[in-house]
């Protein structure tokens, strides 16, 4: 917000130029698409017998668009490829470079990644369908330009507190891991059976929190059996709400927990399966009445 106000807002067209390379000679490069979290990741068309000479090759620090579906996702697909060696991109996408001289790539990339960018593009995009986001209009986005100076030093900040995070979530995996092979010898060294509780830790860096309760489950003598996923990355948790719905099903279980970002989803997956009934609570009061009452 402070750069809003200190410099001026400037039209981002005149500091970028498309680069569009051909792969010409059908090298066999990585082909790669942008999701709207403007990271790329290896395309999920099929390729197979499909010519690469009229692919897009991309290089470090070069830019990537496409305006398809801005307004329906209200997300502004553009991002910097990051990586070392060269890669592929559909024929559809546009490539191009900014003028380094004005605009760090770095800085633009992280200026482009914010929500409220993602929320002028969807406004900005057409009154189709599809309601997209076309090149020229994309080019007249305004956007604060201070000295380069400026840039690099909110690049670099970003940079260190995206490793911070990394670093604080990798600590955060490997106790995790640690504590669900302790629990594990545990149980096995006191005769546990594991049949009663089941905790289902899904897709949530909240590790230190789930192992709390996996412990003070079991100092008041619950037998807990830990379905996972025992990590922070990304799943499809109707796999794990599976796993404790069969055994409740098969009475292998008394009941379970089950564990989202929101409780929503995981209560839904749950609630598909015969036998099984699920209800999201907010605190001890509802808990209560799923028990009492409904």
């Amino acid at each position: 917000q402070e750069l809003k106000h200190k410099y001026e807002a400037t039209e981002i067209g005149p500091y970028i130029t498309i680069q569009e390379t051909r792969n010409t000679n059908n090298e066999s490069l990585p082909v790669l698409g942008i999701n709207i979290n403007k990271d790329f990741m290896p395309t999920a068309a099929n390729m197979e017998g499909i010519s690469l000479s009229n692919y897009k090759v991309m290089e470090k620090g070069m830019f990537v668009f496409s305006g398809m579906q801005t307004g329906r996702d209200v997300c502004i697909r553009t991002g910097m490829y990051k990586g070392d060696g060269k890669i592929l991109v559909s024929p559809a996408y546009t490539t191009y470079i900014v003028d380094e001289s004005v605009i760090l790539p770095g800085y633009f990339d992280l200026y482009f990644r914010r929500k409220e960018m993602d929320r002028l593009g969807a406004f900005y995009s057409d009154s189709s369908v599809r309601a997209n986001l076309d090149w020229p209009r994309f080019m007249q986005i305004r956007i604060p330009i201070p000295p380069l100076s400026i840039q690099e030093a909110i690049v670099n900040l970003y940079n260190c507190a995206n490793e911070a995070k990394k670093i604080a979530e990798e600590e955060d995996n490997a106790i995790a891991k640690a504590f669900t092979m302790y629990i594990g010898d545990l149980l096995i060294r006191n005769g546990i059976k594991p049949i009663i509780i089941i905790i289902v830790s899904v897709c949530l860096p909240i590790i230190s929190q789930i192992g709390d309760l996996i412990f003070s489950m079991i100092k008041r003598n619950y037998d807990v059996k830990d379905y996972g996923t025992n990590s922070i990355e990304s799943c499809d948790y109707p796999d794990y709400a599976y796993l404790m719905g069969k055994d409740i099903v098969s009475k292998n279980i008394d009941f379970g927990i089950g564990i989202c970002g929101s409780g929503i989803g995981i209560s839904i997956a749950l609630n598909k399966m015969n036998g099984v009934y699920c209800a999201k609570v907010n605190n001890i009061e509802e808990a209560l009445h799923t028990r009492l009452d409904n």
